[in-house]
């Protein structure tokens, strides 16, 4: 149950001194078959095949876009993913089109990105992956931006669902793209959970649009990844790094206080562009079924904590969420890795410790239920299994053998989909790229999601990782590869 009420402990200015290692080991148990050597070293290098074949972060840094660095008035540039985009190439160039209905719960597939990005460059210190982290993170902070009127907007900070600056042509990394915002300015169409709202004096970008009514589907996965590239803070090189880095835990710091002292409720504008709280349980924490998101916002903005009690992180009450609706399930696993990630830089090395055994206890259940019913949705997705296992794994959960044999069937089961689809997508600045349409990324048809390839390398890069945790690659053999063929 979550208790809360009004809260001393003052805001911290930055994550302050933390562990960068996991503070304690948690032995896994003696569970399935040991994967030899030579399995490994043979899976290293079918895995590390499939990064380089696709281009995995060459085309990351080629797809994730929002504002250009060749701006020529050098406004805030970005990255972030976006859905319902559609890449056309025409006459040899090409145009990233979003489209009317604006693009949804960004935050579900660019903190992957990131957190993969940010593992990539642990291992590779390949500085064009680093500039990739950091546009990613320049994006999640964006949406954030996006909301002020003027600079400190004395309203707090907000969170815009997405935001659409006017259209650019871009020529970063010498590729011409033209980012097409056309169709939702001025506003597009609206759905049933958001409409599109003006900002017309952002002081970043001048006249936007914005997507309202933040849904918290994806809220999880942010926080979850702000934690994780902790690993690459003070690690790039690039001037004005370590700002990013400061200025995204402090905007968010900032915009998890406004939302716990709305009584866990996310503002949002309406359209006359006033701030508003909404009923919707889209942007609303339910007490007592949602204590880890409410505790994981109350670890970003306030740090430590004695008002929150939720247990080891894995409550009955989930089962009852999930049936409701499938994505109640991605909300529930992803804000027990978020809370759990920052228990470990906010010091709770106790309630951390506790919320891992949970997460071990989750994956155990979810993996049981798969085997059992492996075509049986809504609750037993493979993909989403596999999703729980990785960042559980990236956040100190001890795997065990048979963890370990299903998680290398589901990432074989992506290798073999990701080299036999059409591969001209991962080609499309090509000369010998065709003119047509092309998909934004691979549509996911394999046991592995494309989003969860890069944090994979977490296994081998993340710094909560556990050291007794069983071992997928050959890790040193990964690392040798990734630099080696970057």
């Amino acid at each position: 149950m979550a208790i809360w009420a009004s809260c001393s402990t003052s805001p911290p200015d930055s994550l302050g001194a933390h562990p960068k290692s996991l503070p304690f080991i948690v032995k896994p148990a003696d569970d399935g078959d040991a994967l030899t050597d030579d399995e490994r070293v043979e899976f290293t290098d079918r895995f590390a095949a499939l990064l380089h074949s696709i281009r995995y972060f060459d085309f990351l840094d080629e797809r994730v876009y929002g504002w250009p660095e060749s701006d020529p008035e050098k406004r805030y540039w970005y990255a972030t993913y976006w859905s319902g985009t559609k890449v056309i190439k025409s006459g040899g160039a090409v145009t990233y089109q979003e489209g009317s209905y604006g693009s949804d719960n960004n935050g579900i597939t660019t903190s992957p990105f990131l957190e993969g990005a940010c593992y990539d460059y642990l291992l590779t210190k390949n500085e064009k992956v680093g500039h990739l982290v950091r546009r990613l993170l320049r994006g999640t902070t964006s949406w954030i931006m996006a909301m002020e009127k003027q600079k400190d907007d004395p309203q707090g900070a907000m969170l815009a669902r997405a935001a659409y600056p006017e259209p650019i042509h871009s020529t970063d990394g010498g590729r011409d793209i033209f980012f097409d915002t056309s169709m939702v300015r001025p506003g597009g169409t609206a759905d049933t959970t958001s409409t599109f709202v003006e900002v017309a004096t952002n002081p970043y970008w001048g006249d936007i649009w914005i997507k309202n009514n933040r849904s918290k589907d994806d809220i999880g996965h942010m926080l979850r990844a702000m934690a994780q590239v902790d690993s690459c803070a003070g690690q790039i090189k690039e001037s004005g790094a370590e700002n990013d880095f400061d200025d995204l835990w402090r905007r968010y710091g900032a915009w998890a206080r406004q939302v716990e002292d709305d009584n866990f409720s996310i503002a949002t504008y309406d359209t006359s562009g006033t701030r508003v709280l909404t009923h919707d349980v889209l942007a609303n924490f339910l007490p007592d079924l949602e204590c880890n998101a409410e505790l994981s916002l109350h670890l970003v903005g306030r740090g430590a904590t004695t008002d929150f009690d939720c247990g080891n992180g894995y409550p009955e009450t989930d089962a009852t969420l999930i049936s409701l609706a499938k994505q109640n399930g991605d909300i529930v696993r992803s804000f027990h890795e978020a809370v759990t990630n920052w228990a470990l830089l906010r010091n709770q090395t106790d309630l951390a410790k506790d919320l891992v055994g949970g997460m071990a206890l989750r994956i155990g259940d979810y993996l049981a239920q798969v085997e059992a019913e492996p075509a049986a949705p809504p609750s037993s997705d493979p993909r989403d299994l596999a999703d729980l296992i990785v960042y559980g794994a990236n956040t100190g959960v001890p795997l065990t053998w048979h963890q370990i044999r299903w998680l290398k069937s589901a990432v074989e089961d992506a290798i073999t989909f990701y080299t036999q689809i059409e591969q001209t997508i991962f080609h499309t600045f090509d000369d010998s790229a065709p003119d047509g349409d092309y998909y934004f990324l691979p549509v996911d048809a394999s046991m592995l999601k494309f989003h969860t390839l890069g944090p994979l390398l977490g296994l081998c890069a993340a710094q909560f990782r556990n050291s007794a945790s069983k071992p997928l690659f050959d890790c040193a053999r990964l690392a040798a590869d990734l630099r080696a063929n970057p």
